[in-house]
């Protein structure tokens, strides 16, 4: 394989605004912030970064991002009193919205792509499919909980602890189990 051909793959992968030093230094020193601690300088350095965090949002410890192709940091956006716990995974091979003030616990993984079946010889073809994941406003993702490709988790909904999230999920209900069915609904009141 020639010298251009291996630039070419590196371009097609990562993409050329992805070799920006400030992404890898501010990631590196947000990781360098211990756990729980400074979260607000966490989130700034995220923002300075290139990633789309609102103010007001709450990383108690470094995310665990994923992504392929050009620019793939934009898919993320966190919006306004969202609140992150630490070993939270968020795969960026699709879009990424995470409404006001949700809160996702510790081990949360987000998942937005996925492969075809393929033929016998490669059942997971290479090509990536990427489909979009919203959180909706006051949504809580609990303890290990897995959200898949495609999904929706309504306004006010409660993802259980370890459930897995592969249908979408109405406002104000909450998920168990695996797969996650719906074991109640909540009522929504204000402070």
């Amino acid at each position: 394989m020639s010298a251009s051909n291996v630039l070419y793959l590196i371009r097609n992968e990562f993409g050329v605004s992805d070799f920006i030093p400030v992404r890898g230094i501010c990631g590196f020193l947000a990781s360098l912030i211990p756990k729980w601690r400074f979260p607000r300088v966490r989130a700034a350095l995220y923002r300075l970064a290139g990633f789309n965090i609102a103010r007001k949002v709450t990383l108690f410890g470094p995310l665990i991002l994923r992504g392929h192709g050009r620019a793939w940091h934009k898919r993320l956006t966190i919006s306004e009193g969202a609140c992150i716990a630490p070993n939270v995974e968020l795969i960026l091979d699709g879009e990424c919205h995470i409404g006001k003030n949700v809160t996702l616990s510790p081990g949360v993984v987000i998942h937005t792509g996925t492969h075809q079946v393929g033929f016998g010889s490669q059942r997971c073809t290479p090509d990536v499919i990427g489909k979009a994941v919203t959180i909706g406003d006051g949504a809580w993702i609990c303890l290990n909980a897995l959200v898949l490709p495609g999904v929706t988790v309504g306004a006010g909904a409660v993802v259980s602890a370890g459930a897995v999230v592969s249908t979408d999920v109405e406002a104000h209900t909450m998920v168990a189990g695996n797969p996650a069915v719906v074991v109640g609904s909540l009522p929504f009141k204000n402070r």
